[in-house]
């Protein structure tokens, strides 16, 4: 965003886009708390579920197959104590992944990267399997539930949770993307779905930010 303002960019953050506006049938800019803004080109980064592309008519609603959502956690610990029970040295790190019992067998999987000074831990859930399961179970309790399972909890032992975030993610692959671009519109990120999820290889950030 700073590159941007450098370049001439007007930085409007904490805003919302209500509305797009059009000109003969083109993307002229947007409406945003009641402000119309005009652009030569808009770009929709508004995340997985965009619903800038909906107004655009670039996509139809997502469809529940084609989403997951994703909840996690920072810990904070010590970068000593992470290498010790990490079994890693220096700036060494670590990622693991988890499958079956930690979703109660839900289409998913857990997560655990180590950073220098805390550990990401989360966990990811199809929305199609939330919202059909049965049982039903609330996502954020099979993070609590995660957390607790005893080769997780002496990992985690001691740590400081410092942040929570939850995260819709495209699951659909190449046949759910939309259209990419319109007449004075462009989808970029989330909103367009770059995301590669074969179970051992999950990739995208490389994709949002190309």
């Amino acid at each position: 965003a700073k590159q941007a303002e450098r370049k001439g960019a007007m930085l409007v953050d904490k805003t919302r886009v209500d509305d797009l506006i059009k000109v003969d049938g083109r993307v002229s800019g947007v409406v945003a708390g009641g402000d119309e803004l005009y652009a030569d080109v808009v770009i929709a980064c508004d995340g997985v579920l965009s619903l800038v592309a909906e107004k655009a008519g670039l996509r139809q609603p997502g469809k529940p197959e084609d989403h997951a959502v994703g909840f996690k956690e920072i810990i904070e610990l010590d970068q000593k104590l992470i290498n010790e029970r990490f079994g890693l040295e220096g700036n060494e790190g670590l990622a693991r992944m988890f499958m079956g019992e930690v979703t109660r067998g839900k289409f998913g999987g857990g997560f655990l990267y180590t950073n220098k000074d805390s550990i990401s831990l989360g966990i990811v859930v199809g929305i199609k399997d939330l919202m059909l399961g049965q049982p039903a179970v609330q996502a954020p309790l099979l993070l609590d539930e995660f957390k607790q399972r005893p080769e997780i909890a002496v990992l985690i032992r001691g740590g400081e949770t410092v942040e929570y975030s939850a995260h819709a993610i495209p699951e659909g692959g190449y046949q759910a993307m939309s259209k990419l671009f319109g007449d004075g519109i462009l989808l970029a990120g989330d909103a367009a779905g770059f995301s590669m999820n074969i179970g051992v290889t999950v990739r995208g950030m490389e994709y949002a930010l190309a």
